[in-house]
């Protein structure tokens, strides 16, 4: 099975895409990942992520189950880390891996001419700014673990959520 839960939010050029991406990265990158920790440790799934989407624009998680799992064990244990983005800041040092992971991840990815100007044209493509993608870069020096919280109590909500689930034919 496959579980997709899919929370709306703003264009690439609202600033809040700048705390949700590194929520993103918080849940979903590394060996210390809260989902991998969750999901895939645990042996519920053998794959989880979430991501910020521009193409349309979501926060999405994606959950690959385990045999003898389902997608609604999956959701619950979504909805539990959910539930801690909302209650509680992220530990700084969680918020110093995240935020390093993120930067890694950019910069690994712009490692040469032709990746910056992918860059470049993706960004002026989802936003009319080819800059958008260097902007985000500086945004993340200004947040703090505060601004994820309130970020993810604004848009990662149930009333805001779609869930898909995909199972095979039996």
């Amino acid at each position: 099975e496959i579980l997709l839960v899919a929370y709306r939010i703003p264009s690439v050029n609202d600033p809040d895409i700048v705390p949700l991406s590194l929520i993103s990265s918080h849940l979903s990158q590394g060996m210390e990942a809260r989902l991998r920790k969750a999901l895939v440790d645990t042996g519920i799934a053998v794959g989880a992520g979430a991501e910020v989407s521009h193409r349309p624009d979501i926060f999405e998680f994606s959950v690959a189950l385990s045999e003898k799992h389902t997608a609604e064990e999956a959701l619950k244990v979504i909805d539990r880390e959910v539930a801690l983005l909302h209650q509680s800041r992220i530990a700084k040092p969680a918020f110093e891996r995240a935020l390093n992971q993120e930067l890694l991840s950019v910069y690994g990815n712009i490692c040469d001419n032709n990746a910056l100007a992918n860059l470049f044209g993706e960004y002026l493509m989802i936003s009319g700014n080819y800059l958008r993608g260097l902007e985000i870069l500086e945004g993340y020096k200004k947040l703090s673990p505060t601004d994820l919280q309130k970020t993810a109590k604004k848009y990662v909500t149930r009333e805001n959520r779609s869930v898909v689930i995909d199972r095979p034919a039996p």
